[in-house]
């Protein structure tokens, strides 16, 4: 199902306008998404299709009527639609990249654009719209509004950027200002590209950008930073032992490993291992995931607490974590797996990165996490 976008306008000619052009018109045609756009003057009652009046109390300017707006809503989004509707209004909740990235994995989209000096309160409860601002001014309407939130979700749905990693390290993906951009020629008015990157060292390159993106961050917009942010997490529980048979343990949890290796058996690399190996690693992920990723290992094991003791007193074992954060913003567990763990009599084992870019091992563990400390 594609994604479907209506707009509630009094001037329904500004759309599709840029939208219908580059990526997102190419989507459009293709059949990604749609775009409905909707006359609220058609929702009126009188001969002069009237959709505002002076305001209750007095003062400057004119609302727009909750009568009008609620037959427009409704006509739009009828009772069972699932898409969000929103209310583009200066004062609304910041759209942040967060939420763009929840309206495009969604339905779709219901989008009311205000106009004059606001829409009647009474409508925005009833029809329980989510008003949203795209930045601290004030414009003629909210179509403008409108169209920039549009192109923010549009180019991300699927297809739409020809490489579904293009938008991974733009700014705000990862909480962070993005990394300057350069390209031929070598040299423009005197000023070369940065060595780092033609040096075609991948590692080095990833380095540098993170760098300049967190330096670009606390130069521009330290309000991002605050007193710091868990950028990504990873959990991986991990069982040690010379005499570890991998397919009892498999039997015993009642999961398959992610990695699993017997004393003297050959590693990847050829050599013998020195103790045998059982884990269960999650995907690293973005943001603080620490609790969820934890849970979602030991709900998917047995929960016999008899089994869990029985092999924590014979084997080496923990629940090894890599958090990898900005500054330095403390870190918290829900207490409910901390129990999990306790339960099991597993140690909990926190590895903190602070201001250093991830860099994955094969299995797309944090370093380390194969092999006991």
């Amino acid at each position: 199902m594609s994604f479907s976008a209506s707009v509630l306008t009094l001037y329904p000619e500004m759309f599709p306008g840029a939208l219908g052009l580059s990526l997102a018109g190419r989507a459009m045609e293709r059949g990604d998404w749609s775009l409905q756009p909707i006359q609220i003057r058609d929702f009126a009652t009188d001969r002069h299709r009237t959709v505002d009046d002076t305001p209750a109390g007095g003062g400057a300017g004119m609302v727009m009527r909750a009568d009008v707006l609620a037959r427009a809503i409704d006509h739009a989004a009828p009772d069972g639609d699932p898409r969000p509707k929103l209310l583009m209004s200066p004062r609304g909740k910041p759209l942040t990249q967060a939420r763009v990235r929840d309206l495009a994995a969604g339905p779709g989209v219901v989008i009311l654009c205000g106009r004059f000096e606001g829409v009647d309160q009474r409508v925005i409860e009833a029809r329980d719209l989510e008003e949203v601002s795209i930045g601290d001014f004030i414009l003629s309407g909210g179509e403008p509004a409108a169209l920039v939130l549009l192109d923010a979700v549009v180019r991300l749905l699927p297809g739409v950027m020809g490489n579904e990693r293009s938008g991974d390290e733009e700014s705000f993906e990862n909480g962070l200002l993005e990394h300057p951009h350069y390209t031929r020629p070598q040299e423009f008015e005197g000023r070369p590209i940065p060595d780092v990157l033609t040096s075609g060292n991948h590692a080095r390159i990833a380095a540098w950008r993170h760098d300049q993106s967190e330096k670009l961050t606390a130069e521009r917009r330290p309000d991002l930073l605050g007193n710091g942010r868990t950028v990504e997490t990873n959990a991986c529980l991990r069982f040690f032992g010379d005499k570890l048979d991998p397919s009892e343990l498999t039997t015993a949890l009642g999961g398959n490993p992610t990695e699993a290796i017997k004393k003297g058996q050959s590693e990847k690399t050829g050599k013998p291992a020195k103790t045998g190996l059982w884990l269960i690693s999650t995907e690293i992920q973005k943001g603080d995931q620490l609790s969820h990723q934890i849970a979602t290992i030991l709900n998917s094991l047995t929960d016999d607490l008899a089994v869990w003791r029985d092999l924590v007193e014979r084997f080496e074992s923990d629940m090894f974590c890599g958090v990898w954060q900005i500054g330095k913003p403390g870190m918290e567990i829900d207490p409910a797996v901390m129990r999990m763990l306790a339960d099991r009599g597993l140690l909990l084992d926190l590895d903190i990165y602070t201001n250093t870019p991830v860099t994955l091992s094969e299995n797309n563990t944090p370093p380390g996490t194969a092999r006991p400390r």
